[in-house]
């Protein structure tokens, strides 16, 4: 029995975890969960930088004694302008420019200083272009202080830094009002800069923690969800092996659920999601649905009824549409789960296919939305009386759809109860018969063993026999160049670009092996290097994770292509 226990504290800017694992045999296990604790470390630090800034932010300027730097070369200047001030602020005096620089230039520069213009040495014009040119006091806002009344000289000093004058003779309620205002306006900035900094620190940990769930996570969560899936077409396993087979994919789905809603959901909003849509049977995903939704049903007495062109659904029972396996997943699964919670105990939802008049599904409950949510109920975090709720579910699964080139949209009155349809893209590919594919040959390319035996076993589930596989690029140019037929080459683009760059480069070069058709596997957006090196329509992306639905998918689109080059030699 494998068990991780994990403690995480945040505090003073310090994380820690703890891991404790049983078990010590399943080191594939550990690694996958001391990913995910990093991720959720990342995910920690990230909303404590966030929740520091905010209170950064809400800090009364006159919360802590500021610094004035005063100076001026007249005492009686210098002493009424500290009685003025003296009450509030710390005072520093310096009585020439230069004295004002080593002043100000210091461990604890001044937050704001007052500058008078005429000075022997050194004038405030020349002190204050001084003050701006250093790092350290740069920033420190500069006020004038002189009897100067000419335009010209205004012009003069802000063009040397300064933010404000303060003409003589002396008026304190004048005096303490510039100070206060520059002060504030200073702190602002302040902690404006700080706040950017936070959040080009979060941008650079969300990529981080995406690089981590692209790259460290997905390429074993392939092999997480396919191997289960191929077990469960044997016949010949034990019922409780059959039951671990059913409880492993189950938390592998839910995993690809999480990652998946983490990393595209953002790109969806902001309308650089590229889908690559495929022909996907719906039927099987419902059923997957139901199974891990099964305590749900069970807790509330819902029925679940199923059914394609108003026929309930069996065992041979299959529904295309055209889109992303994995998408589809999420948002029927958020479709139908909220769609148990809404409906009233001993009651059924019923899901519909249908074919025309274009593909589309239909998901009913007997329960109503309120009134008061209808016009947000698609909408981000529209959630009406449920403790804990995101408010994305809906929002989430119509994002999905119009991704795919689909849309949601919904009806709730009391006879009908609520009916949530989606359109499916209409220009659904024709899906080919079996094809006898015996003699052909594929080449596997990928570092990663436990994908590579699982890209073998999904190619012979179809007959797809005759299969070299191959850890590296070098050994499968090696291969190549031993003139051996190849019909299909199957390669993982993420562990070695350059290399692969160079492959296709090679393979490219060759008349006969530049048709043979490419599976590029990547946690990437598609390279379209990748494309340019092969001729068009050669090359298809599948991504990580992949089911092996998806993968078997394409192979099917290439399959007359490979049947068109023959058997070589």
């Amino acid at each position: 029995m494998r068990c991780l226990n994990i403690m995480i504290s945040v505090d003073d800017g310090f994380t820690t975890h703890q891991e404790l694992l049983h078990d010590q045999t399943d080191r594939a296990w550990g690694e996958n969960c001391c990913i995910c604790v990093r991720v959720l470390l990342l995910q920690q630090y990230m909303k404590k930088q966030c929740d520091e800034a905010s209170g950064r932010n809400q800090v009364d300027v006159d919360s802590a004694r500021k610094t004035i730097l005063i100076v001026d070369d007249i005492a009686d200047n210098l002493q009424l302008l500290r009685s003025i001030l003296a009450a509030s602020y710390r005072i520093k005096i310096a009585t020439s420019g230069e004295k004002a620089l080593l002043l100000a230039d210091c461990s604890d520069p001044p937050d704001l200083i007052l500058l008078d213009v005429m000075m022997p040495g050194m004038d405030g014009y020349q002190v204050c272009s001084e003050i701006k040119k250093r790092e350290n006091t740069k920033n420190v806002p500069v006020i004038f202080v002189t009897a100067l009344e000419d335009a010209t000289d205004e012009e003069k000093g802000f063009a040397v830094g300064a933010v404000d004058y303060i003409t003589k003779p002396i008026v304190p309620a004048i005096v303490l009002a510039r100070v206060t205002t520059h002060l504030a306006l200073s702190q602002a900035l302040s902690d404006l800069e700080k706040q950017n900094a936070v959040l080009s620190e979060n941008v650079r940990l969300r990529e981080q923690v995406e690089r981590i769930m692209r790259h460290d996570l997905k390429t074993p969560l392939t092999a997480f969800i396919g191997i289960p899936a191929l077990l469960k077409r044997r016949s010949d396993l034990p019922a409780d092996v059959m039951e671990s087979i059913r409880m492993l994919e189950k938390s592998g789905v839910k995993m690809l659920d999480m990652i998946n809603k983490s990393m595209d959901l953002y790109r969806m909003e902001a309308g650089t999601y590229q889908a690559h849509l495929v022909p996907v049977e719906l039927v099987n995903i419902i059923e997957q649905i139901r199974f891990e939704l099964s305590d749900h049903l069970r807790a509330k007495s819902v029925g679940l009824l199923v059914s394609v062109n108003n026929m309930e659904t069996s065992a041979a029972s299959k529904f295309h549409a055209r889109g992303e396996e994995t998408l589809c997943y999420s948002m029927l699964a958020n479709i139908v789960k909220n769609a148990i919670e809404a409906c009233p105990d001993n009651k059924t939802v019923r899901v519909g296919f249908f074919e025309a008049p274009k593909p589309h599904m239909t998901v009913n409950n007997p329960g109503t939305i309120p009134f008061a949510v209808r016009d947000k109920f698609l909408q981000k975090f529209a959630s009406h009386g449920k403790v804990g709720g995101t408010g994305l579910g809906g929002y989430s699964a119509r994002l999905m759809a119009e991704t795919m080139g689909g849309s949601v949209s919904f009806t709730s009155d009391e006879n009908s109860g609520t009916t949530i349809t989606i359109d499916f893209a209409a220009d659904l590919p024709a899906i080919s018969v079996e094809h006898n594919i015996a003699d052909l040959r594929a080449l596997v390319i990928d570092d990663n063993a436990m994908l590579l035996a699982t890209i073998c076993e999904i190619l012979r589930s179809i007959g797809l026999y005759r299969i070299e596989a191959v850890k590296d690029v070098a050994s499968a140019t090696e291969y190549l160049s031993s003139g051996e037929p190849v019909h299909l080459i199957v390669l993982d683009w993420n562990f070695a670009a350059a290399s692969c760059r160079e492959f296709f480069r090679r393979v490219g070069s060759d008349a006969y092996y530049a048709k043979v058709p490419l599976l590029v596997i990547s946690s990437e957006p598609f390279d379209e290097e990748v494309r340019a090196a092969f001729g068009a329509g050669a090359v298809k992306l599948v991504s990580k994770p992949f089911s092996p639905d998806l993968l078997l998918k394409r192979v099917e689109e290439f399959m007359e292509r490979m049947l068109q080059l023959g058997v070589k030699g």
